[in-house]
């Protein structure tokens, strides 16, 4: 057993309902455990050894209560991951460059790192003012496109547009929305999502899991129909997506840390649309991955920061199951906020519900 001298600390940075999880895991493999949100009645902050009410973007105090507790490892569900970069740097946690912190809030960011690494990207431009949004959509030269805010998530501040008219009033909303300069105006193309995590230890990439999700059109807006695993895609197009996030982790200088991608398969090509420091959503990585192909990619990485082994068996890919998440109410669509609660039915086990509040 280890003595308080040798114990060590895991911070969460987010600490809603689902994550909770988490937290147990957390303090099963061993650690203490700090968990931080800006909302006072987050569920999460009645779990952890220590808990703050303070946001993910509050840098500064985030480095404060790290070096207090002396944190070993840090992470957070949430796309605010420079703060997770910038206690890395402060408590000498091998992880990922700042950068790809920044680039997972920012999408303009992203596109430039992915571009500069060759990435496979949508074609699109950022841009600051009307004029520039038309002379984007102009030069894309399709009769469909799609305007998004570079600093939201979960579809909001994205609309598909189709006129020039419907391009200024994209643009006028999503300005609102994202309350930041700058916006992006790229091609619509028409395709499969896919949610793929990976796992970085020492410089190696491992796979871990991928999650086929499909949406529906509300309005001008999109709203995930249901999500998937394992995907029914074909194995080529699986290690083609895994194989470009080892490159862009390996570009990007990335030593151990967990990533995850969000591709765009058209029946022919890939398309990177995001990458960040992070695992996919909660109901994924902690659910319905394990569930359905066996994957336990964040006790992996637990267990990995902990002892600085990394059990490899958690890694191995096994399918035991089907796992399908929706979101209906009455055959109607809605958002998971909307009804309030995640479901994950499987054909061999019984249902999960996880309130999100």
């Amino acid at each position: 057993m280890m003595s308080r001298a040798e114990e060590k600390t895991f911070m969460l940075i987010g600490a809603s309902r689902p994550n909770v999880p988490i937290i147990d895991m957390a303090r099963d493999i061993g650690y203490s455990v700090v968990v931080t949100d800006i909302n006072p009645d987050a569920e999460g902050l009645k779990h952890g050894d220590y808990n703050y009410n303070v946001s993910a973007k509050d840098v500064e105090s985030l480095a404060k209560i790290a070096v207090r507790h002396g944190v070993d490892c840090v992470y957070s569900g949430t796309d605010i991951n420079f703060s997770v970069g910038v206690i890395n740097d402060t408590m000498s946690i091998d992880g990922f460059p700042l950068i790809l912190g920044l680039a997972s809030e920012y999408k303009s960011i992203f596109r430039r790192l992915a571009s500069e690494a060759g990435m496979p990207l949508v074609k699109g431009y950022v841009v600051s003012s009307r004029e520039e949004a038309i002379r984007a959509f102009e030069e894309l030269g399709t009769d469909r496109a799609v305007i998004k805010a570079v600093n939201l998530g979960s579809s909001l501040g994205v609309k598909k547009v189709r006129t020039k008219e419907e391009l200024i009033l994209g643009f006028d909303e999503c300005s609102m929305l994202s309350g930041e300069g700058e916006l992006i105006v790229e091609e619509f193309i028409n395709g499969v999502c896919l949610d793929a995590n990976g796992l970085v230890v020492d410089g190696r990439f491992y796979p871990c899991g991928i999650v086929h999700r499909s949406f529906v059109e509300k309005g001008d807006y999109f709203v995930q129909k249901e999500a998937v695993c394992p995907t029914a895609l074909d194995v080529r197009v699986q290690k083609e997506m895994y194989s470009t996030m080892s490159r862009f982790s390996s570009h990007l200088g990335i030593r151990t840390s967990p990533v995850k991608a969000d591709f765009l398969y058209d029946g022919e090509r890939l398309y990177m649309l995001e990458f960040a420091p992070r695992f996919h959503g909660e109901m994924g990585f902690l659910h319905m991955i394990p569930g359905a192909i066996s994957i336990r990619a964040m006790e992996a990485y637990l267990g990995f920061r902990y002892t600085g082994v990394l059990d490899e068996s958690l890694l191995e890919e096994r399918v035991v199951d089907r796992a399908v998440m929706r979101a209906e109410i009455n055959g109607e669509v809605k958002s998971n906020y909307d009804i309030g609660k995640y479901v994950i039915s499987f054909e061999r086990r019984e249902p999960i519900e996880v309130y999100i509040r």
